[in-house]
């Protein structure tokens, strides 16, 4: 798993043209706030869901995954779970919606 910086993730996004992001919080949560990706596919996943629900959205083992939480501990942890199933290609935005929040894009809500 490789972890992208919050400043580095308009870059990350840009250069990964088949990027689905997976948020994996609760869904109260991402009414809250979600991360600006763009064109890239966003799909909410909730880390008790996640076992049962990544590979209906994520067939594609070999697909650029990015995943993100509130401060990047969830999402840690689900990226190692990805890898235990065998993802390629998985990354953790570090410090999670939080972190991007208060480095790199002040306009998204903390909460």
């Amino acid at each position: 798993m490789n972890r992208v910086g919050p400043n580095e993730l308009a870059d990350f996004l840009a250069s990964h043209e088949d990027v689905i992001v997976v948020d994996v919080r609760e869904p109260f949560e991402h009414e809250i706030c979600a991360l600006p990706v763009g064109d890239a596919e966003h799909v909410l996943i909730p880390m008790a869901s996640l076992p049962m629900g990544i590979e209906e959205h994520v067939p594609d083992k070999a697909r650029t995954v990015l995943l993100y939480c509130h401060h990047g501990v969830r999402s840690f942890h689900a990226g190692a779970f990805l890898d235990h199933l065998g993802y390629e290609a998985v990354h953790d935005l570090e410090g999670g919606i939080d972190g991007y929040s208060i480095d790199a894009d002040p306009s998204v809500p903390r909460y």
